[in-house]
């Protein structure tokens, strides 16, 4: 009996977890940096293009049909084609499974461990990120359908509760500083929202092909992921407080009550973040491995970076470095890479119609000259 495969409801709910706490959380006080109080503008007019992004990752997924991405490509494109794609997307997502482990672990520790060692905290974590990668790819997203669920009610719950703090005055006057804040603002919101592309990998393993209107619906929820607790944190803490915020979404969780009696509800938070970085980092591990086709010794290698990851906190890097690195690395290279995706993906189309026609008129001469 062949194991159920997702579908995409579940694939969605696991890009919303994934992708999710980027742009929920990571990028949120990089967009408050460049932009201030005219990043939420940004992701209006971000939405723009990031639509017409949407159309050719639904174009490319048309054309992969029951093939994987580095099938696909390395089909129409040749082996170096292949290789290259495969060497440049296994760097990317070991990048991502290692800075979003290290973020959560410095935010737990910062945040409600400080007395814990911080090897010990991403220990925990990475035990938790290499068995569900072992797991695979159904785990991965059947989990998700299980986690996703309270952490859309805890994010309505909070969004709710803070409507008391929120002063819409704080969103104006816009271009205090010119127009180069509003266009910085929109590299990043796109650096973010290019993870949409992440599709492409998990389309395999899904039980039905994907719709457009699907991947639209799944768009406009990204874009309001970011939007919302961005808005959330100029309104209620003001655009120059709000800066200077290291994460502006936990901070929201702070002010938040529920009743007279409970004024500390935050703890709603850790179940949010853990449940998006461990989803993050294990679909990181798994796409970094399972795009070169290795089964034997798959689960080893996720063993193995798992120890790498979490010695890596025995000397952790200072917060403000790492600060740095989110706004002249880690969203740069996520967007170059989500680039160099779609162009590659774009060149393989024609290709790959071309060698098809080829083989097709070489079929043809060949019944032409046979007797």
């Amino acid at each position: 009996m062949n194991p159920v495969k997702p579908s995409f409801l579940q694939a969605a709910m696991l890009i919303m977890l994934s992708v999710g706490l980027s742009n929920h959380v990571f990028i949120i006080p990089v967009l408050l940096q460049v932009a201030g109080r005219d990043s939420w503008l940004s992701v209006v007019i971000s939405s723009l293009p990031i639509i017409l992004f949407t159309l050719v990752v639904f174009l490319i997924s048309k054309q992969l049909k029951e093939n994987t991405l580095a099938e696909w490509l390395s089909s129409n494109l040749g082996k170096a084609g292949g290789f290259l794609f495969k060497l440049v997307s296994s760097i990317y997502f070991l990048q991502v499974s290692y800075f979003t482990f290290y973020d959560t672990a410095m935010w737990a520790k910062s945040s409600y461990l400080i007395e814990s060692p911080m090897f010990v905290i991403g220990l925990i974590l990475a035990i938790l990120s290499v068995l569900t990668a072992c797991l695979g790819m159904r785990t991965l997203a059947f989990a998700s359908g299980i986690l996703l669920p309270l952490v859309v009610i805890f994010g309505f719950y909070v969004a709710t509760v803070n409507v008391q703090y929120k002063d819409y005055n704080r969103l104006l006057p816009l271009f205090e500083h010119g127009y180069t804040p509003l266009f910085r603002g929109i590299f990043y919101c796109m650096s973010g929202w290019v993870e949409i592309a992440l599709i492409l990998f998990i389309q395999p393993y899904l039980s039905k092909k994907i719709k457009l209107w699907q991947l639209l619906l799944l768009m406009f929820i990204m874009i309001g992921l970011t939007f919302g607790p961005l808005t959330g944190a100029i309104m209620e803490f003001g655009p120059y407080e709000a800066e200077h915020m290291r994460y502006p979404a936990f901070e929201e969780w702070r002010i938040a009550s529920l009743g007279k009696y409970i004024t500390q509800t935050d703890f709603f938070s850790i179940y949010q973040w853990l449940a998006g970085a461990f989803t993050r980092i294990s679909l990181a591990m798994y796409i970094a491995v399972v795009v070169w086709d290795i089964k034997k010794k798959r689960n080893l290698i996720f063993i193995i970076w798992g120890i790498l990851i979490s010695a890596s906190l025995i000397y952790p890097m200072n917060d403000t470095v790492f600060q740095n690195l989110l706004i002249t690395l880690i969203f740069p290279v996520n967007f170059a890479y989500f680039s160099f995706l779609i162009a590659i993906a774009l060149m393989a189309i024609p290709i790959g119609k071309l060698k098809k026609k080829r083989r097709g008129n070489g079929a043809t001469s060949r019944g032409r000259s046979s007797p």
